[in-house]
């Protein structure tokens, strides 16, 4: 009888404990254990020539634009940093652009110019990291996940002819015109 008084005992001492950690663990909340923000972003990013149909190596520069949009119900708030080099081996130093406050259906946008000094491709990140360390964003292009979590990204490319390639255009051009002006001079002389 003694050992069913023990048991019964450190049952309810068991009980009691477990109760405790439960009803503290449901009433008490850490002042550290805040909840993740999740923001749905929405970005395009394009690469191009600054003069259309002359993307030749230091005739025209090579230009990248952004836009980001928050398609989500959180306002943004966070440093969009853009990566510019060439397949040759040429970078150019990263460039950051705060971006704050960016509310529902807010878009930012932005574009920088770069010289074009190798034949080639040229390649563009921009990379999307919010202020708040416990966030994650959902990062879409049109309406396709892109990529997800704290630090999210995309990329653009652009290839550039050589400039001698361009040489060779342009005296193809001049050729021609200046055969079709004698052409057309010859036919009105002879009539």
């Amino acid at each position: 009888m003694n050992e069913k008084k023990v048991l019964s005992r450190n049952f309810a001492i068991v009980l009691g404990i477990i109760a405790i950690v439960l009803a503290f663990g449901i009433i008490a909340k850490p002042s550290y254990a805040y909840e993740q923000t999740t923001y749905s972003l929405q970005v395009t990013l394009n690469a191009s020539s600054g003069l259309p149909l002359l993307a030749f190596q230091t005739v025209s520069s090579a230009v990248a634009s952004f836009e980001l949009k928050n398609i989500g119900n959180e306002t943004f708030d966070g440093v969009l940093t853009l990566e510019a080099k060439t397949d040759k081996g040429h970078s150019w130093n990263a460039l950051n652009w705060a971006v704050s406050n960016l509310t529902k259906n807010a878009v930012y946008t932005n574009s920088t110019s770069y010289a074009s000094v190798d034949e080639g491709l040229y390649y563009f990140t921009l990379k999307v990291e919010p202020n708040n360390t416990l966030s994650r964003i959902k990062l879409y292009q049109d309406s396709n996940l892109l990529s997800e979590g704290f630090r999210v990204s995309t990329n653009a490319s652009i290839s550039f002819h050589s400039f001698s390639d361009f040489i060779a255009i342009a005296a193809i051009v001049v050729t021609a015109t200046v055969a079709i002006a004698v052409a057309v001079y010859t036919v009105k002389k002879k009539k």
